[in-house]
């Protein structure tokens, strides 16, 4: 949209005006959305004066026989429901490009 607009010029002999304006509109959004915030946290503020904590569970490295089962689930189920139709598909695709023949002389 952009290209529609702005024309195709340089600024400072090696800068595009269009990806200024790109750019300057990438920051203008960035810019109201930290001001739109601003406003909310002044308007309703927040109910509690204590940062958010959170209990997470520890993390640990996953077993390898339990990584590749479930490797292996997903793999079968993919083959099973999309194996299917992209067989069918390309038998139907070559049956259309197969048949009829082309002439003798093609």
């Amino acid at each position: 949209i952009i290209a529609a607009f702005i024309p195709e010029r340089e600024v400072l002999g090696v800068l595009s005006l269009q990806g200024l304006v790109l750019f300057a509109l990438y920051l203008a959004g960035i810019v109201s959305a930290m001001l739109v915030a601003l406003v909310f946290k002044k308007k309703w503020g927040s109910a509690e004066k204590h940062p958010l904590m959170l209990e997470l569970p520890d993390y640990r490295l996953p077993n390898g026989r339990n990584l590749l089962l479930g490797l292996w689930e997903r793999v079968k189920v993919f083959t099973t429901r999309v194996g299917t139709i992209i067989l069918a598909l390309m038998v139907l695709l070559w049956f259309l490009s197969s048949f009829p023949g082309a002439p003798d002389n093609a």
